[in-house]
């Protein structure tokens, strides 16, 4: 093996790799050491082992000229052994008390990382090799095992076989893996005829049996509670189907994926459609068509019409249309700059012509600069809708009836309001596109956008100011009545905002509402320690005094404190996996207002005398809740059952400490088709007066069209929940789009939507309900009777008839400012964002007074028991955070949901993810998991494999590899504030390369480092230098010190799979830019690479 090294420059001035204090020494193909210094630089800690290999940073988090260690700072020490494999970690008085944070690296006898151990609090302080991490760690986890395993295939290929996650009880509930080949009736074999219509693939689908026993690849896993997903793939590695099992029915729910002779994929087939797909083409599949360029110019999702896409010849999206706008002819047009940027974006209007025949043009354009399709920065512009757009409109199509949203990059507009400098900062200055003496501005930085309101010709205009640093540290927004709301943050030398200040006003001549913020951190600036919270001239409030554990985790936070006494003591706990398991204790309230407890595998039985218990859960399902407030003081609980997809089957209501628990007061109870619709959902209440009995107040049946429910029966005849009622027939209709446009049994007679499928009239059996949006789908306005809220920026105004308006409340971090109160509202909110109780300072006597106690049922409806108060009774943001509004419907930012039924009435805008789900389910009906995101997805509470407690430490856990990267690529991108001529960039690629070399164990790598590191060395005023000193000038230098090192790994990624892999595992531990550039890449690369050979 030849020896590779840095060669010493034999002059008296060091070269510059060496003044960079790189040292790499290779030998035998492993690396031997490694150490990275500079100059004038402060040692570091003593206690440091000199004896073993490592990697030491020193990170500053405020400004200072000299190497020191007095000013604030975060140091971090990695490890190696004999062989360059990163063996220890360690954050050096990282925890909340001060102690070293230590993660320990084992590997087995073939060298393999199976066990990966949780960082553990060590009493040492100075960052030297620690040993008993392992104990240390189940004594700070208070559990034997802190930490998972990987049992892998015994074959060359390392497949996972097992994964076993941290924690006692989950040691005998793995994660299993199963890598086989299909049966000769596993799966379907649907193809395709495809032929050319218009311009555009158009393919019918067509059954042909069956796929030949061992013709694909079966890969199964089951989660920790045994539910299977089944995933078959083709020899190109394209996924065929994905089978899952309800637990419930024998038959399996399939979701195929067809391609057609291009290999593009043209149908998807829910569960639902897969014994007949041709007769539900239109209603349940999903149907993709395709250009001769392999563009997405048509599909068509399930319950939805047509979608039209047209594309210039730079393949950009420039022309969209969905079947609402195909009505009246109308497209979403889109215009960009020479930089690919999105200029501005209207609708343009044309009698019906087809989407074939507006392709054509943008593909016949030959006029050089019009084929290119850029708009630019004009003086004049062009006016409409009552604003001055200040770009050219030369491109195809001019003709737009609207202008939706205006961009503007480089340079501000005119018009631009000046920054107020509101907290008198001497530092940083303003960025202008003025360039500073070192060659900064706001060149590519977006400076300003302008969003018109849909329903009407008034506009929010956006400014943003930046530091010299770049950061963004100021705005200013002039909303649509003419008002304005201004912030401004003091950020630290790290960029961690010290202060806010926002500034607002609802017309420009109301008076100005002023909020202060400040922000205290810990030492590390990673955890927020107090938030201060100031309205107007009114005392400043302590919003919250948060105090944290040694393992970075939330302990407890005192909430609400003018005086120094809090309101309320909040105290949390979690378990070994990091998921939360309590918010205070239930079964010693104490002085607190609400308790709320979380059992995962670990459900309590009934009562002291029934023994019976809810299904203990293992995979971050939720199997019982218990919860209690002071103001009524019954412990109340819900146990919970679910399918083997996950799916909400029952919650079961209890109060485990009276004489009869199982009251089911508040029992809910679904079924549902394999698609998720829900067939059934059965609902119970407070006994009617007189009985003791639980009341049925709901008893829901379901019919569809596809996804679309048609009909919605209560068979109670009860009024209480569904308000629906038994109206018998088809009483819910859909637009093409598939919005709901009417629901007789829910007194809704019809609602109208804009472009965005947002509603902006309910029109209801008495006056409507009307809704202004602005065009980046933020609601802005709603009128109900005489009565107009506006919603700004948080601020939310109510006009009742010909009154003032009035500032009712803002958010904060805790809860809310009552304006009409002047005082702090506060919140207890649950895992899910869903608000359990408010409540204020009593003003006379100091205590928190009780406003609002909210109870739910599963799927969000409010239960009977729940109490508010006339003082709190315009606060309408209840079950996940979310607005109720006058319908009943929660209003989520992009769809509205009906918690009586369990649905949204709006197609999913990302249904195309979650193929296998109904386009209207709510959170695909897996409630236990996690909570709604803005009417999109679920979002898990909780991410698979998710190190809960190493995350909390991300700016510590920087060992080895990764310091390394990090290290290096900072100067590498930063190299420009040393020396000026291009090659030095050339250079500091050629360090970063090293380094990704020494990482990979790459010896080649760090060769040819060292071969482009003389290369720089001996660059002139070529045609070379003249290339490289282009890629700078286009503000580059980051890409061009980093170029080196990404092609290489990502070309290593054949035969370095491996060893590309465990920098993509420890990725999420790094978060300087260069490292996540290289990484990130890399780690792109070894998903598409694994794709390709993890089946073989």
């Amino acid at each position: 093996m030849k020896k590779l090294n840095f060669k010493k420059n034999t002059a008296q001035t060091p070269s510059p790799l060496e003044r960079a204090g790189v040292r790499i020494l290779i030998l035998l193909g492993f690396v031997a050491f490694v150490s990275f210094s500079a100059q004038n630089t402060t040692a570091p800690p003593s206690g440091i082992s000199s004896t073993e290999n490592y990697v030491y940073s020193r990170t500053y988090l405020d400004s200072t000229k000299t190497s020191n260690t007095s000013t604030k700072q975060v140091q971090s020490v990695g490890y190696f052994d004999g062989l360059g494999r990163p063996k220890q970690s360690i954050g050096i008085k990282a925890t909340a008390t001060g102690q070293d944070f230590v993660t320990t690296i084992p590997y087995d006898s073939f060298g393999r990382q199976v066990d990966s151990y949780f960082p553990a609090p060590m009493s040492s302080k100075s960052g030297g090799i620690q040993t008993g991490v392992e104990g240390a760690a189940a004594t700070a986890y208070s559990d034997t095992n802190p930490f998972s395993h990987k049992v892998l295939e015994a074959s060359p290929l390392d497949r996972i076989q097992q994964q076993i996650d941290p924690g006692s009880a989950w040691q005998t509930k793995p994660v299993s893996f199963l890598y086989e080949a299909n049966s000769a009736t596993d799966v379907i074999k649907f193809t395709t005829t495809t032929t050319w219509n218009s311009g555009a693939t158009s393919s019918t689908l067509v059954n042909a049996g069956f796929y030949a026993a061992a013709t694909l690849y079966k890969n199964t896993v089951a989660d920790e509670d045994g539910n299977i997903s089944i995933e078959f793939k083709n020899g190109e590695g394209q996924t065929l189907l994905v089978r899952k099992y309800d637990g419930i029915n024998p038959s399996p729910v399939d979701t195929y994926y067809v391609y057609n002779e291009f290999n593009q994929l043209a149908f998807v087939i829910p569960p639902m459609a897969v014994a007949n797909p041709n007769a539900y083409l239109d209603s349940l599949c999903y149907q993709y068509h395709y250009d001769g360029k392999n563009r997405l110019v048509e599909k068509k999702l399930p319950g939805k019409g047509w979608e039209r896409m047209v594309y210039d010849k730079q393949d950009r999206l420039v022309m969209t249309q969905d079947s609402n706008m195909g009505v009246g002819a109308q497209w979403l047009v889109t215009k960009y700059d020479q930089f690919g940027r999105v200029v501005y974006t209207g609708i343009t209007t044309y009698m019906p012509i087809t989407r074939s025949y507006i392709q054509s043009i943008f593909d016949n354009q030959t006029d050089a600069t019009l084929s290119k399709n850029n708009e630019t920065l004009s003086p004049t512009g062009f006016v409409m809708n009552g604003l001055t757009v200040n770009y050219t409109n030369v491109n195809y199509p001019t003709n737009l009836s609207k202008v939706l949203s205006v961009n503007y990059y480089d340079t501000y507009p005119a018009g631009t309001p000046t920054f107020d400098n509101i907290l008198a900062q001497t530092s940083p200055q303003l960025l202008t596109a003025t360039y500073t003496t070192d060659g900064r501005s706001t060149k590519s930085l977006p400076l300003a956008s302008f969003v018109k309101d849909i329903e009407d010709d008034d506009w929010t205009k956006n400014y943003s100011f930046y530091d010299t640093k770049g950061r963004a540290f100021a705005t200013y927004s002039i909303n649509h009545l003419g008002g304005y709301t201004k912030t401004e943050s003091l950020l630290d030398f790290a960029g961690i905002a010290q202060k806010t200040y926002t500034f607002q006003k609802r017309l420009s001549s109301s008076a100005e509402v002023q909020i202060r913020e400040r922000f205290v951190y810990n030492a590390f600036n990673n955890v927020l320690e107090k938030h201060y919270h100031q309205v107007n001239t009114q005392p400043e409030e302590l919003l919250t005094d948060n105090h944290y554990n040694e393992l970075g985790q939330l302990a407890y936070k005192n909430v609400g404190n003018v005086l120094g006494s809090p309101l309320q003591k909040e105290d949390y706990s979690y378990n070994i996996r990091g998921w939360m398991t309590g918010i205070n204790d239930p079964s010693n309230l104490g002085s607190d207002l609400f308790a709320y407890r979380i059992n995962y595998q670990n459900p309590l039985p009934i009562s002291s005398t029934n023994p019976i218990k809810p299904t203990a859960k293992y995979n971050g399902n939720i199997s019982q809740i218990d919860w209690i407030t002071s103001s009524e003081g019954t412990l109340k609980r819900y146990n919970y059952d679910y399918d083997k997809l996950n799916r909400l089957l029952s919650g079961k209501y209890l109060e485990p400490n009276t004489v009869v628990p199982e009251k089911n007061y508040f029992n809910e109870s679904l079924t549902y088709d394999k698609n998720g619709n829900i067939m059934s959902l059965d609902r119970f209440s407070l006994p009617a007066q007189g009985s003791t009995t639980a009341q049925h107040i709901d008893q829901l049946s379901y019919t569809y069209a596809g996804n679309q429910a048609t009909s919605i029966i209560d068979g109670t005849g009860n009024y209480l929940g569904y308000s629906g009622g038994s109206y018998y027939g088809a009483n819910l209709k859909y637009d093409a789009n598939g919005n709901l446009t009417s629901s007789i049994n829910s007194q809704v007679s019809g609602i109208a939507y804009n472009f965005l499928n947002l509603p902006n009239i309910v029109s209801r059996y008495g006056p409507p309900m009307y809704y202004t949006y602005r065009a980046d789908g933020t609601k802005v306005k709603k009128i109900y009777y005489s009565t107009t809220t506006d919603y700004l920026d948080g601020f939310q105004y109510v006009t009742n008839g010909t009154a003032a308006a009035v500032l009712q409340f803002i958010p904060t971090a805790e809860g809310y400012y009552d304006f009409t109160k002047n005082a702090y509202i506060y919140n207890y909110v649950d895992h899910l964002g869903n608000v359990r109780l408010s409540y204020t300072k009593n003003s006379s006597t100091g205590v928190p007074d009780i406003l609002d106690r909210s109870d739910y049922y599963p799927f969000g409806l409010k239960q009977a028991s729940s109490s508010t108060t006339t003082a709190n009774a315009a606060y309408n943001y209840k079950y996940q955070g979310q607005e109720l509004q006058e319908t009943g419907f929660y209003s989520f930012k992009w769809r509205n949901y009906m918690p009586d039924v369990g649905r949204f009435f709006n197609v999913d805008p990302l249904a195309e993810k979650y193929p296998y789900n109904s386009t209207y389910a709510f959170q695909e009906n897996k409630m236990g998991l996690g909570r709604e995101l803005e009417g999109l997805e679920l979002s898990y509470t909780y991410p698979v494999s998710l190190n809960s407690y190493a995350n909390s430490f991300v700016p510590y856990l920087k060992a080895s590899a990764k310091s390394a990267i990090k290290s290096v690529g900072k100067a590498a991108g930063k190299v420009a504030d040393f020396l000026s001529d291009t090659s030095t960039y050339v250079k500091g690629a050629a360090i970063l390369g090293g380094a990704v070399g020494v990482v990979t164990e790459d010896p080649p790598l760090v060769s040819e480092s060292v071969e482009l590191y003389n290369y720089g060395d001996k660059m002139s005023t070529t045609a070379t230098y003249a290339k490289s000193a282009s890629l700078i000038t286009k503000g580059k230098v980051k890409d061009a010190a980093v170029e080196l090192a990404k092609e290489q790994v990502q070309g290593k990624i054949g035969n370095k799979i491996d060893k590309i892999k465990k920098i993509s595992d420890v990725s999420k531990m790094v978060t300087k830019e260069v490292a996540n550039r290289v990484v990130d890449k890399g780690a792109e690369k070894v998903e598409n690479k694994k794709k390709e050979i993890e089946p073989r």
